[in-house]
């Protein structure tokens, strides 16, 4: 088989979905060699995480929705469904991993996608001798979505805020801005971590020029959304009946029923959540492959415009004019 991939040629955007998915499925033992520590370990802090969720329902949550159907005051029920401080410290600091473990999973893919770009295949081996790499291109994501959320918090801040004060059809207006967000904000990660530009380029480029490359990216996360809601839905189903078995449980324990779940329930859950977002993780690489694909191909096509070579053409001889000129000086 030809592991040869030629990451700035020209597609449709039917190509680039289905090269996307051809990255992994024929060259899936290069792409979780390299992929697999970073997406273990977001994996690991994802589940923890899923976890603390669904102790806070079972601790907090179902209690206090107990005591308010028997008519108990607002105030006690809302301090039964505070958690304590202890609580709160262990989710902001398991947050918190899970947030940066995500963050080096992001970088690890990036790095990959370079590495392919660059030597025109997957690279080989594991991906510890690139953790330079993977830790700048970690960074940049992390600055890039930083800078993104703080760009599109105001706007949603205003519409909920409208909603609320005049008519709940105005959250409607959160999903074309949501949808926006998320195209724009995947061209400007892309240029930001995979082409290497800086931020300011990167907006300049995803937000100044048109919008030229948002309608593909748009229609590739459009077509990719049912297979990939499909694949997410059947990998959390078994975390969702999980979750349900617990919440029934606490139920009857509030009415004074015997535990029901079996002392290992809580370690199950935890591997069965670090699962589901395991393979989550890696469909969404493999969607964010084909997103990456089209971007490059955009770029190859307007390097290939007439007017794009002829003005390359007449700055180069513009710069050596001024460069012989102030040598005869």
């Amino acid at each position: 088989m030809d592991n040869h991939l030629d990451f700035n040629r020209q597609r449709s955007i039917k190509s680039c979905i289905l090269d996307g998915w051809k990255v992994f499925a024929l060259r899936w033992r290069a792409y979780l060699r390299f992929q697999w520590p970073a997406l273990l370990l977001a994996a690991l802090f994802v589940g923890l995480l899923l976890l603390g969720a669904a102790s806070y329902l079972d601790a907090y949550l179902l209690p206090a929705a107990a005591l308010r159907e028997i008519g108990t005051p607002n105030e006690i029920v809302r301090q039964v469904a505070l958690p304590e401080k202890g609580f709160l410290l262990q989710a902001t600091i398991v947050a918190t991993a899970a947030l940066a473990a995500w963050m080096l999973w992001k970088g690890t893919l990036y790095t990959q996608m370079r590495e392919c770009r660059h030597y025109g295949e997957l690279p080989a081996g594991q991906p510890f001798r690139l953790w330079r790499s993977i830790l700048r291109n970690a960074a940049r994501c992390c600055a890039a979505d930083a800078l993104l959320a703080l760009l599109w918090l105001l706007p949603c801040a205003a519409i909920v805020w409208a909603a609320f004060a005049w008519s709940k059809w105005l959250l409607l207006l959160l999903l074309p801005l949501v949808v926006a967000a998320k195209v724009t904000g995947t061209e400007v990660e892309i240029r930001h971590v995979l082409d290497g530009a800086s931020l300011h380029t990167a907006f300049r480029q995803a937000y100044g020029s048109g919008l030229r490359q948002a309608g593909g990216l748009f229609l590739i996360r459009l077509l990719t959304a049912i297979p990939w809601s499909l694949l997410g839905l059947a990998a959390m189903l078994p975390v969702i009946a999980l979750t349900l078995a617990s919440a029934t449980n606490t139920n009857g324990l509030l009415m004074g029923d015997p535990d029901g779940l079996p002392s290992y329930f809580y370690l199950l859950f935890y591997g069965v959540a670090a699962a589901a977002a395991f393979l989550i993780f890696l469909i969404t690489g493999v969607r964010s492959w084909g997103c990456a694909l089209k971007l490059s191909s955009g770029n190859a096509a307007e390097r290939a415009l007439p007017g794009a070579a002829t003005a390359k053409e007449n700055e180069r001889s513009a710069t050596s004019d001024l460069a012989q000129g102030s040598g005869r000086m």
